[in-house]
């Protein structure tokens, strides 16, 4: 079984940087100030909303909206797959350039055990990337199951995390399109680094297979502000953002 990616420190970093394939290892360390710019938007063909994006499968694409940085190899995607559902698959990644080499989704080890998403824990830091965006939460994710996508989704307890491999670089503002299979009600979220910053994605570009549910229900208002004085008798409702657990 192959170990695992995480962030490298040091001299794995700067072979990361000088794009070759490093060795993959268990859940590390993160580097003290590395930075997170949530670079990189999972979206496809017939995607809808946001918070996250609902893709209809099979296919899906990774996109770097970093307008400078070429993001490494290896290009780690992440699945986070209700449990008991089906295990996700690809048969094939295309860049600009054409057909590109990639590693098959498995599942995610840490030392030898599988690694799970439940209440409380946001996928990142379940494998390991502790500066990365934690909005990718496991809250956040069953209030989408609920009520981005239909049929909607519920009683999940837990989620299984699979991980698969782009081992080529992804150049700034390019897309990369992976073909497979996903179970309806599967996450996907990208995560690289380039020794300096981890390039990973928010919640709101988060991928969601399913289709999309456009009567997603309006949460009540969190909150009424008073616009003026007396004589204007009427508040705006601020519509409720979800927030990093």
């Amino acid at each position: 079984m192959k170990s695992k990616f995480l962030l490298l420190a040091a001299g794995t970093a700067l072979a990361l940087a000088a794009g070759t394939v490093a060795a993959k290892a268990d859940i590390i360390p993160i580097p003290a100030g590395i930075i997170d710019p949530t670079d990189l938007h999972v979206g496809g063909s017939g995607a809808a909303g946001a918070d996250p994006v609902v893709v209809p499968g099979p296919s899906f694409t990774i996109s770097s909206t970093n307008a400078t940085t070429t993001v490494p190899q290896p290009i780690d995607i992440f699945y986070a797959v209700p449990h008991g559902f089906a295990a996700p698959t690809i048969s094939g990644v295309t860049g600009p350039g054409g057909a590109l080499t990639f590693v098959a989704p498995t599942l995610f080890l840490s030392g030898g055990v599988a690694v799970t998403l439940s209440a409380g824990q946001d996928l990142y830091t379940q494998v390991g990337c502790t500066p990365c965006d934690n909005s990718l939460s496991f809250s956040n994710f069953i209030d989408a199951l609920k009520n981005d996508i239909l049929p909607p989704i519920t009683g999940v307890t837990s989620f299984d995390i699979y991980e698969a491999q782009i081992t080529q670089d992804l150049s700034p503002q390019t897309t990369d399109t992976i073909s497979g299979t996903e179970a309806v009600g599967t996450f996907i979220a990208p995560l690289g680094t380039d020794g300096k910053k981890v390039f990973d994605t928010s919640f709101t570009n988060t991928g969601l297979i399913g289709l999309n549910n456009p009567d997603r229900p309006v949460p009540e208002p969190a909150s009424m502000f008073i616009l003026g004085t007396a004589l204007l008798g009427f508040g705006v409702a601020m519509r409720r953002r979800r927030f990093r657990s």
